[in-house]
């Protein structure tokens, strides 16, 4: 379906653009943490399309957030590089099979790369926000300090709720990060000790998730525990 939104909001860090779109008053705009959608660009070239996850939960139904990576040559990120706010954007969807499945039963494990934490903040938030009975751990693996995005609100919500567990790792770490600085695979098994009653859900750059799939599968969980989407902007 699709839906002409405003943007309401518009911050940058470094190359990464995060983006709120706010939708006609009125409307409502339902979807699941981990779907996408795809915004509608005009340039000098003609019209195209570009696909991006849903940061924001799903209980806010008037807006939703992006996190965008812009890149030099990028043809969306030229357009978005001179956005300003107030302006309109046509979106459609939501669309994507990467959908978190709520089971009583099981823990979630989220496993971010760089902007891949698009998708696993809006589960995150949503688990909280409905009052998730089980244990969540988010595993979120950067570059820099600098790239760790959403960080006071991460920071936040893992003090405020006993059931979170947040794991920030930088893999280019400065002399004063205090964190984990080694691949995720690596260090899995210090925070998670069984496979039991577990759901897996990563986004990330293709060689980081395949890697991690790979280590998780050599220790005993299952295709069914896991779920994953490739982020590329």
């Amino acid at each position: 379906m699709q839906y002409t939104t405003t943007i309401s909001g518009l911050k940058k860090q470094g190359r990464i653009l995060m983006i709120q779109l706010e939708f006609k008053k009125g409307v409502l705009f339902s979807f699941t943490p981990g779907q996408f959608i795809m915004v509608d660009y005009t340039d000098k070239n003609g019209t195209f399309k570009r696909s991006y996850s849903i940061a924001s939960d799903p209980e806010h139904k008037h807006y939703l957030e992006l996190c965008v990576s812009l890149k030099e040559d990028g043809r969306g990120s030229n357009v978005l590089k001179k956005a300003k706010k107030g302006q309109k954007l046509k979106i459609n969807g939501p669309f994507g099979v990467f959908k978190l499945q709520e089971n009583a039963k099981n823990d979630i494990i989220l496993i971010a790369g760089g902007t891949g934490i698009s998708p696993l903040r809006s589960m995150l938030k949503h688990l909280l926000n409905t009052n998730f009975p089980n244990h969540i751990t988010m595993f979120y693996s950067f570059k820099t300090e600098k790239d760790f995005l959403y960080r006071k609100e991460l920071e936040k919500l893992d003090k405020e709720h006993p059931c979170f567990e947040l794991i920030p790792i930088s893999t280019q770490p400065s002399k004063k990060w205090k964190g984990e600085t080694e691949y995720v695979q690596n260090i899995f098994t210090r925070y998670v000790t069984s496979s039991k009653n577990k759901e897996i859900y990563a986004c990330g750059p293709i060689v980081m998730v395949d890697a991690v799939f790979k280590s998780l599968k050599e220790k005993g969980f299952g295709e069914k525990q896991l779920h994953r989407e490739i982020w590329s902007n």
